[in-house]
């Protein structure tokens, strides 16, 4: 097993919020959740953090909009993106415009928790499978 890492959730849906804070803490890390940008920002701003898992389309967050905000104020967080856009030339642009704005990985929903693994190992988080 690596080196535990305190990782943020920011998905204003319920389900997938549970889902992923399940996953993740199942892997051995410490999750904090917000349903949405200026909540999530905050805690950003007040704790440390070495990830954030961030949906892309929130009806009151831009997602791209909140990971430019995360990586001025945290140059060296890792930031995974995701979408329910689909693989669809409209769900790949906004993927895109995430790892412009500087998220390390990418994921599309619906995902299996094997393809959230590959993503947290790409962003360099132990997953100790």
């Amino acid at each position: 097993g690596g080196v535990m890492a305190r990782i943020l959730i920011v998905e204003d849906d319920d389900f997938c919020r549970e889902m992923l804070s399940e996953l993740v803490i199942e892997l051995g890390h410490e999750v904090v959740t917000a349903t949405g940008g200026d909540e999530a920002l905050d805690l950003f701003r007040a704790q440390t953090f070495d990830a954030v898992l961030t949906d892309i389309f929130m009806p009151h967050t831009d997602g791209i909009h909140l990971i430019e905000q995360l990586v001025s104020l945290c140059r060296q967080v890792k930031i995974l993106a995701i979408t329910g856009g689909g693989s669809s030339a409209d769900g790949s642009s906004v993927l895109l415009s995430a790892l412009t704005a500087g998220a390390g990985a990418v994921l599309y929903k619906p995902f299996s928790p094997n393809q959230l693994l590959d993503c947290l190992e790409e962003l360099g988080l132990a997953t100790g499978r």
